[in-house]
């Protein structure tokens, strides 16, 4: 077993008051100005170091690293040359997709990778256009899609979308010709993207080719999220709902809110059971002040209307990128007030997760080939059931025996055929969430 840095475990049992939280500057220094804003967020899995790239310049050009200790937005080494539009972390190294030509001051195009040890390097020939995002896939695949057509050498056709094979970027079947790609998902073990084709954004990939994916339409889809058995897209469309709408494998229906045709979603976000929506929206949900960022709760075959995730201050901008450390949700974007990027003040729970537990043990932490997860409750809860999910918040199968009384809980969990890395899980019972926490092999 490699050495991973131990995120904190994650419980989440009160319902902490949305009241009490507010929206905090994510770093103390300025990302970019209301032109010039973040594109992108990554959390390492190594150490939770927290990167944000995006199209600012200044003192700090194009992708940053927060210093944990300070809280101060820093430059890595000499940095790229151009905008940068997609992070992501793939074998626990950095992988920055974009609009430049050199990273560290060597020669890369649209694509870079920096190591753990903080060096810089280009990725194979890249690419010859711009790199909207970056994919992994649960077979550990990564996947590159955009308006490029190439590779940087001109020796493979790759029509607006790649994948990695070690040594270079190989196409995808015969690639997706017809449109400039901006997201890219999995669902059912089938790869989705989303596009810039207004009449059909949707396509997906059976092996060979891409076919669209009818009933999306009148507008671009920007975001891609998977959870459970749907599959999420957000955009500027106008059908079958404007802005958000989910798929079940066969037909598309509305997440939870109705939008406006004015309005339109950035960005999407899973984890534990909440599906995160960006964009721009205002006077939305049960409440109506969810503004430019909305939870879902995911719990049971139904969604829960849209929610703030806080009603102490705004972000008052366009949301292009969510992510979470440590329970705090994280949002980039354009949003001056808070210098593009923001972080919660406190943890940020799940409201299903109500106060019921009494006592918590998961064991050992980081795991080998087996795993105990122990719970007493101070009430009676009924049934229990728990979920596994990876980094991507992809719903992840493995055996457990259960043993449940009513107010006491005990998973016994084969993880011998889990890949290493991080992982959270969810405790439910009658649908709703009791517990929730992560996990390192």
């Amino acid at each position: 077993m490699k050495k991973i840095y131990l995120l904190s475990l994650i419980v989440l049992f009160a319902l902490t008051k949305t009241d009490a939280q507010v929206w905090t500057s994510l770093g103390t220094n300025a990302l970019g100005t209301s032109s010039l804003n973040v594109k992108a967020l990554a959390v390492s899995p190594v150490d939770g170091s927290i990167y944000a790239g995006g199209t600012f310049n200044g003192t700090i050009n194009y992708i940053a690293k927060r210093n944990s200790a300070s809280g101060v937005w820093e430059a890595i080494g000499s940095s790229v040359n151009g905008p940068v539009y997609a992070l992501t972390f793939y074998n626990n190294e950095l992988y920055v997709g974009g609009v430049f030509t050199t990273a560290g001051g060597n020669a890369a195009k649209n694509i870079a990778k920096l190591s753990s040890s903080g060096t810089w390097s280009a990725v194979g020939n890249g690419v010859d256009d711009q790199v909207n995002c970056l994919f992994v896939s649960t077979n550990n695949t990564l996947y590159a899609g955009g308006k490029f057509n190439n590779n940087g050498t001109a020796t493979a056709a790759l029509a607006h979308i790649a994948k990695w094979n070690g040594s270079d970027w190989a196409a995808v079947g015969n690639g997706l010709s017809s449109s400039i790609i901006r997201t890219i998902a999995e669902y059912n073990s089938t790869i989705y993207v989303g596009t810039e084709n207004t009449a059909t954004p949707i396509y997906s990939f059976n092996g060979s080719s891409f076919s669209a994916v009818t009933s999306v339409t009148g507008g671009k889809v920007y975001a891609l999220a998977t959870y459970g058995n749907y599959l999420y897209a957000g955009g500027d469309f106008s059908q079958p709902t404007f802005a958000a709408t989910r798929f079940n494998g066969s037909t598309w229906g509305t997440i939870s809110t109705t939008f406006l045709a004015s309005e339109h979603i950035s960005s999407l976000y899973v984890r534990a059971g909440v599906l995160y929506i960006g964009g721009v929206f205002t006077n939305k949900g049960v409440t109506n002040n969810a503004n430019y960022i909305a939870k879902v709760l995911l719990q049971g075959s139904n969604p829960t209307p849209l929610q703030t995730i806080l009603s102490g201050n705004s972000l008052g901008g366009d949301v292009f990128a969510i992510n979470n450390s440590n329970g705090k949700v994280l949002a980039g974007g354009n949003f001056t007030t808070w210098n593009n990027a923001a972080i919660t003040s406190t943890t940020i729970g799940v409201d299903e997760i109500t106060n019921v537990v009494s006592d918590l043990k998961f064991y050992p932490n980081p795991v080998q080939s087996s795993a105990t997860l122990e719970i007493s409750f101070n009430e009676f809860v009924g049934s229990t059931s728990i979920s596994f999910y990876d980094m991507q918040s992809r719903l992840i199968t493995l055996p457990v025996e259960t043993q449940n009384d009513g107010t006491h809980s005990r998973f016994s969990i084969d993880c011998s055929t889990l890949p290493e890395g991080n992982y959270f899980y969810m405790v439910s019972s009658e649908g709703k969430a009791v517990a929730n926490g992560m996990f390192v092999k």
